[in-house]
């Protein structure tokens, strides 16, 4: 995922979970840093990790992306994002946004791929 953002030129951090109990607090730093710098929060992890780094970007109304690391990905299939950690990375770098949520963005990264999502400037889709 680094080799592919920093080849594209997208400024970006990557926020590690070493304890599960402290997803919810990472996820809120996320969010704030999101917000902070007009940026988004990309999550990589199952559907569970994507719940949580959801509910916490979700009132900040910034753009939401995920990469899908988990078992079932069940997240991810619904919205047809790759499976597979380059190609959604990718995906995300042309991705459109669009609204699943009355105040949140997220990136539908299909065939297209999540430029919205990685850049600090997202696109909205028409």
């Amino acid at each position: 995922m680094q080799e592919i953002l920093r080849a594209a030129g997208r400024r970006h951090e990557f926020l590690l979970v070493h304890d599960p109990r402290q997803l919810r607090k990472l996820a809120q730093r996320a969010a704030s840093l999101a917000q902070a710098h007009a940026g988004a929060v990309v999550v990589a992890g199952g559907d569970g990790t994507i719940n949580a780094v959801a509910e916490a970007t979700l009132p900040t109304g910034r753009p939401f992306g995920i990469v899908p690391q988990g078992t079932f990905n069940y997240s991810s299939r619904a919205r047809g994002i790759p499976l597979d950690t380059v190609a959604a990375t990718r995906a995300l770098l042309d991705a459109e946004l669009t609204r699943s949520h009355p105040s949140c963005w997220y990136s539908r990264a299909t065939s297209r791929s999540a430029r919205g999502a990685a850049s600090s400037k997202p696109r909205r889709a028409s």
